[in-house]
């Protein structure tokens, strides 16, 4: 069971998978020690009806997480792509001005 690109998995069965081991981290950036310990809650949250059927609870609580993931994907895309990174960085989206500071 290995993790697929931006589709991190929560494991099988009585199997649960959190952090790396299940694909919980971005690609962008590499940054992985959140999406574990969010992951290792919605987990714990999920196993305080006991053990019986805790996969559906957690695969509904780390829905965000996905999600969250997902858009790093794409933001990584478009980082390491010089002619997209080239267009984001014309449009000025995002951007901030810059303060001269108090005179």
């Amino acid at each position: 069971m290995r993790p697929r690109f931006w589709q991190p998995l929560t494991g099988r069965d009585r199997v649960a998978l959190v952090g790396e081991a299940g694909g919980f981290s971005s690609s962008s950036s590499a940054e992985g020690l959140s999406f574990a310990l969010k992951s290792a809650q919605a987990l714990a949250a999920s196993l305080n009806e006991g053990l019986t059927g805790f996969q559906g609870p957690y695969r509904a609580m780390v829905r965000i997480l996905k999600g969250s993931i997902a858009f790093k994907g794409v933001k990584n895309l478009v980082m390491y792509h010089q002619t997209l990174r080239g267009l984001v960085m014309r449009t000025g989206i995002l951007s901030s001005e810059v303060y001269a500071g108090a005179r």
